[in-house]
């Protein structure tokens, strides 16, 4: 969501000066990972996109050989096991502006 990304982002810049690109959706997210192969050391995606409701996303980063990072607001033991079990960073809880940190 808009709040979690406008936190993350704002933390990055503070934390390194990374330069970051944004999608709302998975096409668009998918136009910027076409762009250049090489050009991401990592994504931060959140799980559900209005496009990819599924979790989608992931399965587009790590195909491309981005290390990746997934937000979510679910609390499902079901899908935090299938996070786990794919190679993933890590996954992000977003219930509250204290897990951005």
């Amino acid at each position: 969501d808009r709040t979690a990304r406008r936190l993350l982002a704002g933390y990055l810049e503070e934390l390194g000066g990374f330069a970051l690109d944004s999608a709302d959706t998975l096409s668009a997210a998918r136009a910027l990972l076409a762009q250049e192969s090489g050009r991401y050391f990592c994504a931060v995606v959140n799980h559900a996109l209005p496009d990819a409701p599924g979790g989608e996303i992931v399965q587009e980063t790590l195909a491309r050989g981005v290390p990746t990072v997934v937000l979510t607001d679910s609390d499902d033991e079901q899908l935090l096991g299938a996070l786990r079990g794919r190679p993933v960073i890590d996954y992000v809880l977003k219930n509250g502006a204290h897990q951005i940190e």
